[in-house]
């Protein structure tokens, strides 16, 4: 799923608590999200009430498999700031919901 658009996959949106098992996307340098591409997944979770379910490994700028920087860490959340999303863990789905 590298270089693709996050609203493509239905799969990495959570509409209810119900689901026992959630698939995610990454979003570490080789996956090649662009902010663009975030912005288009955060405005569909936005819009439907969903929670975009996503992962990283390691904070780290060198750009290498496996890593995400600070710096496109700090766009995402600013990014997400602005649809007023919140960044919530796996365990606080339930309350989510």
């Amino acid at each position: 799923m590298n270089d693709t658009t996050l609203d493509a996959y239905n799969e990495i949106y959570v509409t209810n608590i119900s689901q026992r098992v959630f698939n995610s996307m990454g979003i570490d340098f080789n996956f090649g999200i662009s902010t663009e591409n975030f912005e288009k997944g955060l405005r569909r979770a936005n819009s439907n009430n969903e929670v975009l379910v996503l992962y990283a490994h390691k904070i780290d700028s060198t750009p290498a498999n496996y890593r995400i920087s600070q710096e496109y860490l700090e766009k995402l959340f600013i990014l997400s700031n602005q649809y007023q999303l919140k960044s919530i863990r796996m365990s606080d789905l339930k309350e989510f919901f």
